[in-house]
């Protein structure tokens, strides 16, 4: 996905619940805390994946992947 409102939308449409967005984030390797909302598991993982390219384009310039 190119933006993270396409991965908000598509962690949305999976309709998972916050046990199973903890067990994705500990999958890709992120940061949880037990306190962690189902709002902040997707957060954590839309910036784990998304937002990580996103910046890592915008530093070296690149406009398009």
């Amino acid at each position: 996905m190119k933006t993270r409102e396409e991965g908000y939308a598509y962690l949305k449409d999976l309709s998972l619940g916050g046990e199973q967005l903890r067990r994705v984030a500990l999958a890709l390797d992120l940061p949880v805390n037990r306190s962690d909302n189902m709002e902040r598991l997707r957060d954590r993982i839309i910036e784990g994946l998304i937002g990580y390219r996103l910046r890592s384009a915008a530093i070296r310039g690149s406009r398009h992947e």
